[in-house]
């Protein structure tokens, strides 16, 4: 297995406090991805997979237990690898099902040219350089199969992470510091839809998901306390409202409190033509 890539920041660290996960084990898989998965049902079954910034292997296992007949988990951290590596060996996982390869998914693969039914691009967007998601998005529309689907997430929203990223400023510099290093590239619908349009694809369905509880390592991470039940309360409990989420939208605030976009985009092949 060829580890050459360069992690940065991205270092073992890094992945064992994802989402709260510094007792990450075999039988630690992400709610967060069980969620996402929910919505494909069985449609997963026969399909050859890219899983885009494969992190720790939890999405790789997810889908081989629903049936996909091939996975490939693309990172471009060496830490990433071997975390997954150790996982998917845990885990009981077909090594002839799956394949991990430490690259730079802005880099264009010929070998993955119209290879795809499904690409997943989850939690990734938001830490890729804005010219190298520009260079992934362009790639992942030429890995599709004709009907192939990009399923896409990335969190939060620009907003919200201003104001975070302002108050952080004051309260916890090193840390606002950290985050910056990590979400250098953070979206908003327009701007994503934008993107993925601009690459060549047609987004099918795009959404606004309040999953803040799952998906945030900053909250996950957070010692139990007033502050916490507070985040849950704002972030948490009141968006879970249906009153609560038709106010936010007629005043234009849906994205502060509904921090994670979801979507489907496909590749648009009059565009290509």
């Amino acid at each position: 297995m060829d580890y050459t890539v360069k992690s940065g920041v991205y270092d073992e660290e890094y992945y064992k406090t994802m989402r709260g996960a510094d007792d990450f084990s075999s039988n630690a898989v992400s709610l967060f991805y069980k969620s996402f998965l929910s919505r494909l049902d069985d449609s997963i079954k026969g399909k050859v997979v890219l899983d885009v910034g494969c992190g720790r292997g939890e999405l790789i296992q997810l889908l081989l237990e629903r049936g996909a007949a091939f996975v490939y988990g693309v990172d471009f951290s060496y830490a990433s690898m071997k975390i997954s590596k150790d996982y998917l060996e845990r885990c009981g996982m077909d090594a002839s099902r799956y394949k991990l390869i430490c690259a730079d998914i802005s880099i264009f693969n010929r070998d993955f040219e119209g290879k795809f039914d499904y690409i997943f691009m989850l939690d990734v967007i938001e830490h890729l350089q804005p010219k190298d998601l520009e260079r992934a998005l362009l790639n992942s529309s030429k890995y599709l199969k004709a009907e192939g689907e990009l399923h896409y997430h990335t969190f939060p929203t620009r907003l919200p992470h201003a104001i975070f990223m302002n108050m952080l400023m004051v309260i916890a510099p090193l840390k606002k510091r950290d985050i910056e290093n990590i979400h250098v590239n953070v979206q908003n619908r327009r701007s994503l839809v934008q993107l993925l349009q601009k690459s060549g694809m047609r987004v099918s369905s795009t959404y606004l998901k309040n999953d803040i509880l799952l998906t945030s390592s900053f909250y996950l991470n957070m010692g139990e306390g007033v502050f916490k039940k507070i985040i849950k309360v704002i972030f948490g409990d009141l968006p879970s409202l249906s009153a609560f989420r038709k106010i936010v939208k007629i005043l234009g605030l849906e994205e502060v409190f509904f921090m994670s976009i979801y979507g489907i985009a496909k590749t648009d092949n009059l565009q290509r033509k």
